[in-house]
């Protein structure tokens, strides 16, 4: 434990993401403390909300085996004010998930590549500073730039849980810690509830694997190229044919799960067959999320190797 501690001290004591710490830090202290608030108010409106929910039982109606949702008082003062909220909360999130992956490589990409042409590699490389930190700080330096973003999407998240878990108490459904516990009148919904929440957290963690294996490819590739824009473009080349690569190998074992569980001479799925293909969904989703956090290391690996031999 002393030696992890020890080794992220020398990483954070990284000339390289002092200056960029230093740099980011003054010129954003406005946007910190108006962020912290926002963040505190929709945190608090999220639990109230919540909290009502709760407390004021389920609107589902269950009466002769019919599901009728029937949100009343409470219920639906909640979901008028709830739902806007979480809306925008979510297309905003939504929003910087998807775009945040495509702007860090432009970062990465001509970190490496901008020290070479303009000759000052060789006064890193004759510092004190390994290959390693200095891929280490040439790989966090986008992401000490774009932190506002960055601290966004961590903060959206913790509140898309909270929304996640009182979906399914107000659905009359409860999951995560609830549905872990039993504490259902249906206790063959608990399944459903948790393929549910292990496919949100896999979705959490999706975008961050993409943020991380894209940074880490443009660092890499800028370590081969001799051109800011070939090492741009080269970058997005490949990050485009791995988003293929990984589309197909869903796509792949989204077409091999029918084949695996399904009964030729069945008309219809059972219940039983539907929750495998469910899971076997998420397993393929995780599948994804583990190879780009395998690639990220690889490449930040190779990345390393390349630096020694320049």
């Amino acid at each position: 434990m002393s030696s992890v501690s020890t080794r992220w001290r020398r990483w954070l004591c990284n000339p390289l993401i002092q200056r960029e710490l230093a740099r980011s830090w003054h010129k954003y202290s406005g946007v910190r403390r108006v962020l912290l608030m926002i963040w505190m108010a929709l945190l608090g409106a999220v639990v109230g909300c919540g909290v009502v929910v709760v407390l004021s039982g389920s609107p589902v109606d269950l009466s002769g085996g019919e599901f009728n949702f029937q949100p009343r008082g409470t219920h639906l003062a909640a979901l008028g004010t709830g739902l806007p909220v979480f809306c925008l909360l979510g297309a905003v999130s939504s929003i910087l998930s998807g775009v945040l992956p495509w702007i860090v490589p432009v970062f990465t990409a001509t970190s490496i590549v901008r020290e070479r042409e303009q000759g000052t590699l060789d006064v890193l490389r004759v510092t004190l500073l390994t290959e390693g930190a200095i891929a280490w700080g040439k790989l966090a330096q986008p992401f000490l730039r774009l932190w506002p973003a960055i601290l966004v999407i961590l903060f959206l998240s913790p509140l898309q849980v909270i929304w996640a878990s009182g979906a399914g108490l107000m659905w009359g459904q409860p999951m995560t810690m609830f549905g872990i516990i039993g504490v259902t009148a249906n206790p063959g919904a608990i399944a459903p509830w948790l393929g549910m929440l292990a496919l949100f957290f896999i979705g959490f963690f999706k975008p961050w694997a993409d943020l991380i294996l894209y940074a880490t490819i443009g660092l890499f590739i800028s370590t081969w190229a001799r051109s800011t824009a070939f090492a741009v473009a080269l970058t997005y080349g490949a990050i485009l044919v791995t988003r293929f690569s990984f589309g197909l190998l869903t796509t792949f074992l989204s077409a091999l799960f029918p084949f695996l569980f399904f009964d030729p001479m069945m008309v219809s799925m059972t219940e039983a067959t539907s929750m495998n293909m469910f899971w076997l969904s998420a397993l393929g989703a995780a599948l994804v999320v583990f190879l780009s956090g395998v690639g990220a290391a690889v490449l930040f690996g190779g990345t390393v190797w390349r630096l020694r031999r320049l």
